[in-house]
């Protein structure tokens, strides 16, 4: 089913304690099953369920001190064809590549600063304090004004907010 955002961040937790805080983290293997049915314990996801999937888990570990991700190359490519995943990686590095702090506002609510700026990540509603006139952009990468009052994300579709 992809796994859980809580045990995720609790294993980087976990890691960051035992190796200490100066250490980097790196994710290895990291990645799901795109497609029907089960490989092995797996469950496939849909494309677009996968891609939703990268934004959330890239977003929560980036948060909790991860410092690199290895994807794993079926969840982006095969026989030719090129996954929304591919772009999806792409998009959180243009957006958040150069963040210098980052925190978990709620479940489904992390804002990190980046260039000075706040970006938040939202699949969970949007904190209180987020108002006004905002961009919006989903994991397709289509962009979008907006009144912060008239954001709608959601575990299948996360949006990465602008002030």
């Amino acid at each position: 089913d992809g796994g859980h955002i809580d045990k995720f961040e609790s294993r980087v937790k976990d890691m960051r304690e035992l190796m200490g805080q100066g250490k980097p983290v790196w994710i290895t293997e990291f990645g799901v099953v795109i497609g029907e049915g089960q490989l092995g314990r797996f469950t496939a996801l849909s494309e677009s369920d996968a891609a939703a999937w990268y934004v959330r888990f890239y977003t929560a570990g980036l948060a909790n001190g991860v410092t690199r991700f290895f994807p794993d190359a079926p969840a982006f490519v095969q026989r030719e064809k090129i996954y929304v995943t591919y772009y999806v990686n792409k998009l959180m590095e243009t957006k958040l590549g150069a963040f210098t702090d980052a925190a978990k506002l709620a479940d489904g609510q992390y804002r990190f600063t980046v260039n000075g700026k706040p970006v938040y990540v939202l699949w969970h509603g949007a904190p209180a304090d987020l108002t006004g006139p905002v961009t919006a952009t989903d994991l397709y990468g289509n962009a979008q004004m907006l009144d912060a009052s008239q954001l709608a994300p959601g575990e299948s579709s996360p949006l990465i907010v602008e002030k």
